[in-house]
Parts: C-alpha cells; structure tokens; sequence
C-alpha cells in the first residue's frame, strides 16, 4: 500500500504496520512525507492509497475519513531529579527557550495560538520538523520542546527527560487516516481485495491508537 503521511504524524507510520499485522495483514508499504495537501490530493486522485493528515485539510467529499483524535500537546523538559510527572500549564512556558515545530507544520499555529493567548511573552530558541531533533535539543540544550501528545508513546523518550501533558487548545486540529472513494465493478480501476481489507479494520485503528499513543502517562 502507498500511505502519503504529513511530517506532524510520522511515528504513525510504524503504529500503522503494527496494528495492520496485530490484524494478520501483512503488507508491504511505501510512505512517503507530503504537505497535508498533497496528502489529500494524492489520495483523492488515486496516486495514494492511504494518508495521514488532519480532517480539516480533506476537501473532497467522496474521500472515506477514519478519525483518530483531537490533537493535544505534550511539552519536554530535561529535569532527571524529577519522579511523578505533574501536567504544565501554557502559562508557566514564557520562563524557558523553547523548542517549536516549524511554522509549515499545522501544529504549529494552534501552539502559537496558545502560547499567545497565555504567555506574555516566551522565546523561541529552535524550530524543527524533526521529532529526533527536538528531543536532542531537549536533552542536549536544556530548550523545553512541545509537540503533539501521539509522538510519545511512540518514540524513544531519552533518559530523564520528563513528559509533561498541557491542556488541551480550544479548537484542536483532529488526526485521520483518509483513503480514496470506494470504487465500483464498472469503473475502470476496481480497489484491490487486498487494499479492501486494509481499509476495512482502519475501523478499529482509533482504539489501538488511543491506547499507544498514551502510553507517556506516568512516564519520566
């Protein structure tokens, strides 16, 4: 299967795999990382079977969503003399650097949103599209990073690096897996029974997510 993926929500590629042979659905794929909209045009016109991206980019109306959450964030911080992870709130990041996503990144704006809607002011030390790097600079640098709560449970979170849920933003981007229209016997390209049962458990992905992608509660 080829799976078009926006940069935002690339540890899911690998939960996709998992889940899908959880299922005793062995696949092989391709994935490849797009803007949210080349995402939904590539699945809309056929040159993608698969895409991860958010609902809110998804235009054509024939396109089958599979919604997975609200997005909400997590924030990094390097303290190893920390035990039980308390939850931060926006207002206590103005004190640090900060590690952001790039601005390409639709996370990104909602982030943005929150920090200025409840810091007076907070400085922004590095942007990066790469999850790895971020938790490098929190380690390395001592920069507070913040990014979508589904990366941690996830990624390989370095020693003493803590995970500190924030509150959710008012109105959150939604994560979906989304696949092209269903095709019928007299068009000219049937859907593959293969790709068929692929999407037919997308149905129950949302759970298995849910479940893996909290899986940084109580983590340190």
């Amino acid at each position: 299967v080829s799976v078009g993926i926006v940069p935002s929500a690339s540890p899911l590629e690998s939960l996709l795999l998992s889940f899908l042979r959880l299922k005793d659905i062995p696949v092989s794929a391709e994935i490849q990382t797009l803007s949210a909209t080349e995402v939904a045009r590539g699945v809309s016109h056929g040159n993608l079977n698969l895409g991860i991206t958010y609902s809110s980019t998804v235009d054509d109306p024939a396109t089958r969503k599979f919604p997975l959450v609200p997005e909400t964030y997590v924030a990094f911080k390097y303290q190893s003399d920390v035990i039980t992870p308390a939850r931060l709130f926006w207002s206590e990041l103005s004190s640090g650097q900060l590690c952001l996503p790039t601005k390409n990144v639709p996370s990104r704006q909602i982030i943005d949103a929150c920090l200025g809607e409840h810091c007076d002011d907070y400085d922004v030390a590095l942007e990066t599209d790469c999850w790895l790097t971020m938790l490098q600079a929190v380690r390395r640098n001592g920069l507070i990073g913040i990014a979508p709560s589904h990366v941690v449970g996830i990624l390989a979170i370095p020693t003493g690096t803590t995970v500190f849920p924030l509150p959710a933003p008012a109105d959150p981007l939604e994560l979906a897996i989304i696949a092209g229209p269903v095709m019928e016997e007299e068009q000219a390209f049937v859907e593959e029974p293969a790709l068929t049962k692929v999407i037919a458990a997308l149905a129950e992905f949302r759970e298995y997510f849910e479940l893996e992608s909290s899986a940084f509660e109580g983590m340190s």
